[in-house]
């Protein structure tokens, strides 16, 4: 990004509003400030502040990740997101550290779901007569081997656990994908950036870590999608997994609440050993389910 007296300029300038000035340290070096002006709607940030070295000519994406960071962790928290272990305006923060957070959010979301479901359902799939879609048991039994066979081959780290339970009960499936997730989300939290920039075969491709992670993370979000319209299907509420649903409340614009089945993988794992203790749902109370409800 070219640089003028401290501003992008140009196509390179950023498309949020900035305020920019100029100050100067005890010694003199010239120090850049950024501000973003951010209405008192927006999040709930009236501004955020990063302090940073001014940069002849370039400015990395680094520059702006305690920046991206603070908003992402400010709209986490307005769903109901919160805890992260994020630092906002913190610019030695390893920076991946959202996939490491994001993965260990995404483990929780994958055992709800799972934890939804109640054991005589696990040979249902999406039409009786079509064995192409996978069931319920089969959605487990891929994302148990699928997860470990990436971890293992593309990013090195090998739980050293067979990746599924004997016997494949529901319970089971939670407790196997609980304790492997725990032992890989550990290993990542030790990597720093030169780990995760580093590409390494993915397929027949090479691609960063960093890249196959985000891959990964989308891989399972899509296939928990999946066994979320077969729960709508078996006529189950659903607890929040990103956001409201029709049985926290509804529409996010009429302020719904995000309500989770279980805080922590703990909880759940409690909860699901004892039955089944899930967070009560309060209905939508009247309020449309979608943004076309007459549709």
């Amino acid at each position: 990004m070219g640089i003028s007296r401290g501003r992008p300029v140009g196509r390179d300038r950023p498309k949020i509003r900035k305020l920019h000035r100029l100050s100067h340290d005890g010694n003199g070096e010239r120090r850049s400030e950024r501000r973003i002006d951010r209405s008192k709607n927006d999040l709930g940030i009236s501004e955020h502040r990063s302090n940073f070295d001014s940069r002849p000519e370039v400015e990395t994406a680094s520059t702006y990740l305690p920046l991206i960071r603070g908003i992402e962790q400010a709209s986490l928290r307005a769903i109901g997101i919160v805890n992260l272990g994020w630092t906002a305006n913190t610019a030695n923060a390893m920076r991946y550290a959202f996939l490491v957070d994001t993965y260990e959010t995404e483990r929780l979301k994958v055992a709800s779901i799972w934890s939804e479901f109640q054991d005589e359902e696990l040979s249902v799939r999406p039409s009786s007569i079509d064995k192409r879609g996978r069931s319920v048991h089969e959605h487990m039994v891929h994302q148990c081997v699928s997860e470990n066979a990436w971890f293992v081959n593309m990013l090195g780290i090998d739980v050293g656990a067979p990746p599924l339970p004997n016997p494949e009960t529901r319970l089971n499936f939670i407790r196997r994908y609980a304790e492997d997730s725990t032992k890989r989300l550990a290993v990542l939290r030790s990597k720093d950036e030169s780990w995760w920039e580093e590409d390494v075969k993915f397929f027949d491709v090479a691609r960063s870590r960093a890249w196959i992670m985000t891959r990964r993370i989308a891989h399972t979000s899509h296939h928990r999608g999946q066994l979320m319209a077969m729960l709508r299907m078996l006529g189950h509420d659903l607890h929040s997994n990103y956001g409201p649903t029709a049985d926290t409340g509804g529409l996010m614009q009429n302020h719904a609440p995000t309500i989770y089945a279980y805080p922590t993988i703990d909880a759940l794992l409690a909860g699901e050993a004892a039955g089944g203790k899930k967070s009560a749902l309060p209905g939508r109370e009247g309020q449309p389910v979608t943004e076309r409800p007459d549709n």
